[in-house]
């Protein structure tokens, strides 16, 4: 009974995540915004080569990173502005992409109202000011340091929209004219309003806190910023995701809705700190899933095949593992978690929920103490964890640190494996087990 009421009160959690329209928005915004992450961590690759202060260049090895560097300082002016027009202003995409979303959610014309929200976000995150005679729009809050100030704008802008437009307040023009002409009018009043909403509260934020709005709320989510940052985090992190994935709820959506945006500024802080050539603060950030906790995908999926393909001898899972086991080198766990399966399986739960929190904690450990580099790359989440590590480090010892751990975990798996197996091989051999 305490189950049934526990696992009820987990899938209430996970329906607003998935359906509340500004939760569900900002989930669904900051996944649009990751070919933006994903462009610019390829320019950071680029721009990146993993050469020491004692590189010789000697060998077929030190021939290759030669080259690169020389590639990366031919075409440094090009990744620095493909950096800076991804990564770099960021939360510009986010606001647009969330008011588009919930605009869309909410029935009204989701192009005007993004561009509104966009418009309303430009002029409180990147006032246009004179340098030296010359108009320009500083971008210290258009980067990841203004993704709550982006979320809040998004959600907050749509609603006036839409309770303004439920109230009929906008300019009416007649039923002839084609609505792609007059939904600009209609926009207008809204346009209108969230300007002088936005700019009085960014007034009284300067007056009352010395600050700007964008500063003011950056400097309240601080305390969460600094704790999502930490060993414990990394330890609730894995714990939650899997332990929501045993019961058929879909954990990286539910955890990654809160914890993505932090994630995204720990990366592009450590990204500003490489480009400066100064030490990487932050430890837990993008693509942490892959690279330093569930390899393969739940509950380090590529481990439960490995384990498999060493031990099982029944027909169902061989069957499974032949169809998942491919995807799962590619971060893509269903066929094993809804197929061997994962969820609900309390053969496998003890392994399901320890192996990843020990892979994030010795992970987090090893970049804390600087043991391996840290992630400032963003990589697309279906590369191999080995390969992810390599990339989103630029330091071939977090690939092997994944590798090892890998190996740990297969070893953890293998008996719970084997005795998930032999219940199989008794229901095939027509026996029943207890």
């Amino acid at each position: 009974m305490k189950s049934e009421k526990l696992n009820a009160i987990l899938e209430k959690i996970a329906a607003f995540f998935n359906t509340q329209p500004h939760a569900s928005s900002i989930k669904d915004g900051l996944v649009a915004a990751t070919p933006f992450t994903i462009i610019g961590g390829i320019a950071s690759l680029i721009a990146n080569p993993p050469i020491s202060a004692d590189f010789d260049g000697s060998g077929i090895f030190g021939w290759f990173l030669s080259g690169w560097k020389a590639l990366a300082d031919a075409v440094a002016p090009y990744t620095t502005l493909i950096n800076s027009l991804t990564l770099g202003i960021i939360s510009v995409y986010v606001v647009f992409f969330i008011a588009y979303l919930l605009a869309q959610k909410k029935k009204i014309n989701p192009v005007t109202t993004s561009a509104g929200a966009l418009l309303v976000f430009l002029m409180i995150a990147g006032p246009v000011t004179s340098i030296e005679g010359t108009n320009a729009i500083p971008i210290a809050y258009l980067d990841a340091k203004g993704m709550f100030t982006a979320m809040i704008v998004a959600c907050v802008t749509v609603e006036i929209t839409a309770f303004l437009f439920e109230k009929n307040v906008k300019i009416r023009l007649p039923e002839s004219v084609p609505p792609m002409v007059s939904a600009p009018f209609e926009a207008l009043i809204p346009f209108i309003i969230n300007i002088l909403v936005f700019l009085l509260v960014d007034v009284a934020c300067m007056s009352l806190t010395a600050q700007h709005l964008p500063a003011l709320i950056l400097s309240l989510f601080m305390p969460l910023v600094s704790a999502s940052d930490t060993i414990w985090a990394a330890i609730v992190y894995a714990f939650l995701i899997n332990a929501l994935w045993f019961l058929g709820i879909h954990g990286a959506n539910v955890v990654g809705t809160i914890m993505n945006p932090f994630f995204l500024i720990n990366l592009t802080a450590n990204l500003d700190a490489v480009n400066a050539g100064q030490a990487m603060e932050s430890v837990l950030a993008s693509n942490w899933n892959i690279i330093a906790c569930n390899f393969g995908g739940v509950g380090s999926a590529l481990a439960i095949v490995i384990a498999s393909l060493v031990v099982a001898q029944s027909k169902y899972v061989k069957s499974i593992i032949k169809i998942g086991g491919i995807p799962a080198i590619f971060n893509i766990s269903e066929p094993i978690t809804f197929g061997l399966p994962v969820m609900l399986n309390t053969y496998l739960f003890i392994p399901l929920l320890l192996v990843p929190i020990m892979n994030s904690a010795v992970m987090y450990l090893l970049m804390d103490l600087d043991i391996i580099g840290r992630i400032f790359i963003s990589v697309p989440w279906t590369l191999p964890s080995p390969i992810a590590a390599y990339f989103a480090t630029l330091d071939i010892k977090a690939a092997l640190a994944v590798i090892v751990l890998l190996v740990i975990d297969v070893v953890i798996y293998i008996p719970f494996i084997k005795k998930y197996d032999q219940t199989k091989l008794a229901e095939e051999s027509g026996k029943v087990t207890e």
